[in-house]
Formats: structure tokens, sequence, C-alpha cells
């Protein structure tokens, strides 16, 4: 919400041009934090357009998640339905799916943006897939744009999703033989890679802006992030809404229960929806993948895949006549889950959240203090960045900080001494693409021993800028990016008349 309120304002101060800042000047303490750097934006901006439109930042939050749960729906609806010809199981799926008990906490309780993004491009991933695997490998672009847009919404999250994805692939070998099994795989590697030239334009600048600022991630060891198999399946932890619910469980044992009357390819299924519920839980021995895996901060994330896949599976399940009974059951628990559910009673400072509300919804989503990217020799000197205190900063000198201001990008300061001064730390880290301007003047920044900024001034007051500008790297995988694009459009447009 932060990151989308900088945004809002960037465009409403600027132009449209400026949705997506680089760095953070008003939110994250706003001494230029390069949050969109590290964490995709792109896929959540119509928040923002949709702020630009109705201007109260409540009011834009609740239309677009609305929106969200539309798309869910609709996604599950129309993906299910192309896989399984049939519209009733198909809209059981989507219900099943897009009003879940996980479903309906991201969107109530954890605000979690990203995530209501997320679980829209999940059955686009797995059609893809499943194109690949078993129908029309020549639909392989399905995949590749479905993982490029949940790369672009959420990073982290795209990992069980994409080891979903292969483990899925190994339906291939329930009906071709190794030949077939093989071309098809090089289609999978086909899609793989465009879809990382697509999203090459925000991954090759992250990698490269963690490897030069030595960025290590705080996070919890995922073994103390693994609930009970009791608290995914019963949701018995007060509060905590990342669990399949009684409807899930429902659904789950009926699909366990129906495994022998199964075809081969959802008993595969039906096997792995279970993996990844051992894998959401603490009976994987996530002790022993603690540094190799740390990245995915909790398990949690293997709930989009459990959701899906239970959802998927118990739709086809049921007999037809069931399904007529079924269906407007699930329709009104669903729904009066959405309606009757108070999660504003929730104690939510056990949870570390903030409570959301139409009146603070301006202060809250610009209070984000989470700040999981800066270099580890930097959380020394949190205070100093925080407070945006040259003086601070540099405590041996006899300095005085007369102003402070911050644009698109950009933070500026004044600054003046008695003495002249030579060489000035500024409360701000270095990143690749960062530049300093003393005096109009562009100077050589240097660091020190806790990675802030340290410049010439050779003067006794000082007009400064820090700016952030796109580095090489960000324009040279931007083209790339652009291009593939391009190439992609035309493959499809001359594969559909060709067809």
């Amino acid at each position: 919400m932060s990151r989308l309120t900088e945004s809002y304002l960037s465009i409403k101060d600027g132009s449209i041009l400026n949705a997506v800042p680089d760095t953070m000047t008003k939110s994250f303490f706003g001494f230029a934090y390069p949050q969109n750097l590290f964490y995709p934006i792109y896929t959540i901006l119509p928040e923002v357009f949709i702020r630009l439109i109705v201007v109260n930042g409540w009011n834009a939050y609740i239309i677009f998640t609305i929106l969200c749960n539309f798309l869910v729906l609709t996604s599950m609806y129309v993906f299910t339905n192309l896989m399984i010809k049939n519209k009733l199981r198909a809209y059981i799926a989507s219900v099943l799916y897009g009003l879940s008990q996980f479903t309906l906490g991201l969107y109530f309780y954890y605000h979690t943006i990203s995530g209501f993004v997320d679980l829209i491009f999940i059955p686009m991933v797995f059609y893809g897939i499943y194109q690949i695997a078993l129908k029309n490998k020549q639909r392989w672009w399905i995949l590749t744009f479905g993982m490029t847009l949940v790369i672009l919404t959420d990073l982290p999250d795209s990992i069980p999703i994409l080891l979903m994805v292969i483990i899925t692939f190994g339906l291939s070998m329930t009906k071709f033989k190794f030949k077939e099994i093989l071309t098809r795989f090089a289609y999978l590697c086909l899609s793989g890679l465009t879809c990382l030239l697509l999203s090459g334009f925000f991954i090759f600048p992250m990698l490269n802006a963690l490897k030069v600022t030595d960025i290590n991630v705080a996070s919890p060891k995922l073994y103390d992030t693994a609930p009970m198999l009791s608290s995914i399946l019963l949701n018995t932890d007060k509060g905590n809404f990342y669990s399949i619910g009684i409807v899930g469980t429902f659904a789950l044992v009926c699909i366990i229960m129906s495994f022998k009357k199964m075809n081969l390819v959802f008993r595969y299924l039906t096997i792995e929806v279970i993996f990844f519920i051992l894998l959401w839980s603490n009976q994987f021995p996530w002790q022993m993948f603690q540094n190799e895996l740390r990245f995915l901060q909790f398990t949690g994330r293997f709930a989009y895949i459990v959701v899906f896949l239970i959802a998927l599976i118990a739709a086809t399940v049921f007999s037809s006549k069931t399904l007529k009974y079924l269906a407007p059951i699930l329709t009104i628990v669903g729904i009066s889950s959405s309606l009757a559910l108070n999660f504003s009673s929730i104690d939510v400072n056990s949870q570390n959240m903030i409570k959301i509300s139409s009146q603070n919804y301006n202060k809250a989503s610009m209070s984000c203090e989470t700040l999981d990217y800066i270099p580890k020799k930097a959380y020394v000197v949190k205070p100093i960045l925080e407070s945006h205190s040259v003086i601070q900063a540099n405590k041996n000198l006899a300095i005085v900080q007369d102003q402070r201001s911050t644009s698109y990008n950009t933070v500026n300061y004044e600054i003046k001494s008695k003495n002249n001064i030579s060489n000035l730390v500024l409360p701000n880290v270095y990143y690749p693409g960062m530049h300093v301007y003393v005096n109009n003047r562009e100077v050589k920044i240097k660091q020190n021993q806790h990675q802030l900024m340290v410049v010439p001034v050779n003067s006794k007051s000082a007009k400064i800028s820090v700016e952030y500008q796109k580095t090489k790297l960000q324009i040279i995988s931007g083209c790339i990016s652009l291009f593939t694009l391009i190439g992609m459009i035309i493959y499809l447009v001359f594969s559909k008349r060709k067809s």
C-alpha cells in the first residue's frame, strides 16, 4: 500500500510517466529507499489509476479489491472450463477458489494486494503447463505470459508457483513416450527462457543490486513459520487465515475418498496437492533447507497452490446430480463468509498488522517501516536514515541543516557551516543508479563503512541533490524485454493466421 500511495503522489505531482518511482522519497522513511527495484509493482498499478479517478484512497482500495475478486473468480472459471469442458464444474471450482478462507483472509485481513493479483494468474499458469504437458504444446506462450505476470506481481510467490509448473510437467509421463516428452520439455524450456527475457527488465537489475549492495533480506526461520497440519486444515490458531478452512478440508476429504475412481491425471494432481500441504506445514524438514531456501521467507506461500489444486480437483469428483445442489450451497456459504466475518474484531496487534480503515487509510498506507533491502552494514545506522539528519551523519562537523525536500526519485538537502566542508556523509545508502549533485555539479560518490554515501563539498555551504537515474543495465534489459514482447506479438499473429 505504501508503494501504491507513493506512485499515486508521484503521478499527482508530476505525470503518468512517474507511475513507477525507483526510489521511495515519501514513504519508507523517505530516504530514497529503492523498494520498487527489489519488489515489483507493475501489475498492481491499476489501483493507482482507480485512485486518480475516485481520489479517496480507501474507496480506491475497496474498488480494486472487488475487481480482483471478480477477476479471480472469472479466471478460475474460464481456465477450468477450458480444461474440463463443463461449465457447472468450472463454476464450483471458481467458488471454491475465489471464496475460500485463504482468499478471503488475503482480502479482508492481511490486505495483501499482490496476493490478490497472484490468485488471478495462477489458473492461467496451470492451464499453460497443462497445454505443454498433455495437450497442444504449441500453446507454450500461455505459460510464458502467466509466469511473467506472476513474477512482475510478487517474485517470492513465483517460486512455489514455478515448483508447481515443474512438478505438473510430470503429467506428460502419464501419456507420452520418451521422445515426445523430450520435445515437450524443449517447449517448456522455450517458455521459461522467453519468460526470463520478458521479465528481465526487472530481474536483471534486481540481481545486480542485490550483489553490489550485499543485501541479506531478513527472514525468520522457515520451520518457525510453518503451521501444524491441524492449523492448515481446521484453522485451530486464532487469527490465522492461512488455512483452507472447513469447506476446503471437506473438499480435500472428498478428493481423497474419490481417489480410486479418478483417472491417472487427477490421481497425480491429488498426490501433488498433498505434497504441497506438507511443504506448507511443519511436517516437512525445513530445518535442513533454511539457508538454501530462506528467500521464501515463510511457508504460507505454498497455500496459493494448495487452494488452487483443491478447487480444481474437487470440482471433478462430485456427480452431476450432487453438483446441482452443491453449487448454490457453496455460493451461499462463500458470500456469507465474505459478508458476515468481522475481520476487524481480530486482535491485529498480535499479528503485527496495521488496522486499515477509511479514516486512517492515507496515514496507514504510508506507515510501512519494513526495510528488507538495506545492506547488512547499514542496519547500524537506521536511525540516521530514518531521521534524514545530515548532522547526525557528520557528528565531527559543526554544520547546520537548513532544509530538506523531496521530489520524484530525488532528495534535496541544504547545509552550511562556518568552516569549509571537505567531505560530507549523507543519510542515504548507496545503490546502483544513485547520483549526487553538489551546487548543481555532479560529484563522485564514495561509501563509508556503513555504505552511506560520502561526497566532496569543498565549500562552507551547499545545495545537495541525491538522484536516482536508470542504470545502463536497466536500459539494456528494458530494451531486451520490449523486443521480446514485440517478437511474441508477431509470433502470435502469424501463428493465428497459419492456423
